[in-house]
């Protein structure tokens, strides 16, 4: 039974859940979810396992058409996360499905559960049910999305859970090389092991102190050449040839020696890894090249070539998810929450977020800061107001979240001159003299917390 999935304006679709009696809750597993019906008074009427099959979808259309209304209308369906390929099955079937993210999933579980540390995959689908026929406002529409967009999606998921791997791999290899490698740590970082392959590379011809001690220094460059690392090859292997001739204390031959092949082996993955990645990278570029904030956004100052597909992989193709400008922020988490109780208001951080969309705000709005002279001088003018580095970066990235928002919903072309004023002349002096004052504030406060003698 398929049905339209045209997207419909969120107030249609709040009016429609009013309506309904019934919504199922999805609470994912290896194998598929664990899926419950919840009528609006709280009652648990069924409950059931689905795989991630097309009869695990079947079952449930099935269960849907049982609980369906006099017009038809299945229940709607709330899930934890989007990452599974039945949510979209789903969509495509016709369900109306909303998203639940963790962080909330567990501020339900502490509110509204009579056991909150527990973790039950049938209570919590209940849970999310029931807080969806209650909170339908406190979710996030899932919409059908077009291949390009689904593409950009996992590509940029993968992208990221790589470039971790790769930041893992590279912390490893840098705890081995301050016991056994001492010197390559004088000319690459763990910065530099996750960035390119190079040292890596190095690293597996020259696993230990002592195998690079006994090079010469025409030898190390020739090993340096031969890992490709550009024209500046001497000048690397001289810096090499100091560092080694500093004599760093080295463990026994023997021990020196197994460890060598293991730093081969965790650098032959390192290797590979990075390889993986910047085909993912190619791959991504290639993807987003389809997507049409891809050609509004070009000349956007501090939009790399990671940051926009990140964006763009959470954000979706559709801002009709959203529904306005207030919820695309809010997903965003670039404005903060109220929180209320009697006269008291405080805002807060908000924890309920996309988190890979956010980090790539939080990159796009520290780009944007060095390389865009308008938005630094906005930086720093409430740097000098007195908010701290993370209220001032956030602030940033709400106003860029504006402007994406606009040219997203007009397909208006990014200017950066109208989201920003006109850089003062003197930007260099001023940014020096709020950060003299900044300092001197700081000195101030510490000597005021000092204790009385």
């Amino acid at each position: 039974m398929n049905r339209s999935i045209s997207p419909r304006p969120l107030s249609d679709l709040y009016a429609e859940m009013a309506e309904l009696e019934y919504a199922i809750g999805c609470d994912w597993d290896e194998s598929g979810g664990v899926f419950a019906v919840v009528d609006r008074s709280g009652n648990r009427l069924e409950v059931f396992k689905a795989e991630a099959t097309e009869a695990g979808r079947q079952k449930v259309i099935e269960v849907a058409d049982r609980y369906a209304d006099e017009e038809g209308r299945w229940p709607h369906v709330v899930v934890e996360s989007t990452r599974k390929p039945i949510v979209f099955a789903f969509v495509e079937a016709g369900f109306t499905v909303w998203q639940c993210n963790a962080d909330a999933l567990n501020a339900y579980r502490r509110n509204f559960s009579s056991n909150a540390r527990s973790k039950n995959d049938r209570k919590d689908a209940f849970l999310l049910a029931d807080r969806l026929l209650k909170m339908p406002f406190a979710h996030r529409i899932v919409r059908p999305l077009n291949d390009f967009a689904l593409e950009i999606t996992a590509l940029s998921r993968m992208e990221v859970q790589l470039s971790k791997e790769i930041r893992e791999h590279a912390n490893r290899m840098r705890s081995n090389l301050l016991e056994f490698n001492r010197p390559v740590l004088d000319k690459w970082g763990s910065k530099e092991f996750a960035q390119s392959a190079t040292p890596a590379a190095f690293v597996r011809v020259v696993p230990t102190t002592r195998a690079g001690a006994v090079l010469t220094e025409q030898e190390l460059a020739e090993v340096i050449k031969g890992v490709g690392t550009g024209s500046h090859y001497l000048k690397q292997a001289t810096a090499l040839k100091k560092a080694y001739d500093k004599e760093y204390l080295t463990y026994p031959p023997e021990l020196e020696g197994a460890m060598a092949s293991i730093i081969r082996t965790n650098a032959e993955v390192l290797i590979a890894r990075i390889a993986e990645r910047d085909r993912m990278r190619d791959l991504i570029t290639l993807a987003v090249q389809q997507h049409p904030l891809s050609e509004l956004l070009k000349g956007a100052k501090g939009m790399g070539d990671l940051i926009l597909p990140n964006l763009l992989g959470e954000i979706g193709d559709d801002p009709g998810r959203f529904g306005n400008l207030s919820n695309f922020k809010s997903f965003l988490a670039v404005v903060p929450f109220t929180e209320q109780s009697g006269s008291r208001s405080t805002s807060k951080r908000r924890r309920t977020r996309g988190n890979k969309a956010h980090k790539a705000m939080w990159d796009w709005a520290t780009a944007v800061v060095m390389w865009q002279p308008g938005a630094k001088e906005y930086y720093w003018k409430l740097r000098g107001r007195g908010d701290l580095h993370p209220t001032a970066i956030r602030k940033v990235a709400e106003r860029l979240a504006s402007g994406l928002w606009h040219c997203w919903t007009t397909g208006t072309v990014w200017d950066d001159a109208a989201l920003w004023k006109e850089p003062r002349p003197d930007l260099d002096q001023f940014v020096a003299e709020t950060k003299e004052r900044i300092r001197r504030n700081k000195s101030q406060q510490k000597e005021a917390a000092k204790p009385a003698a």
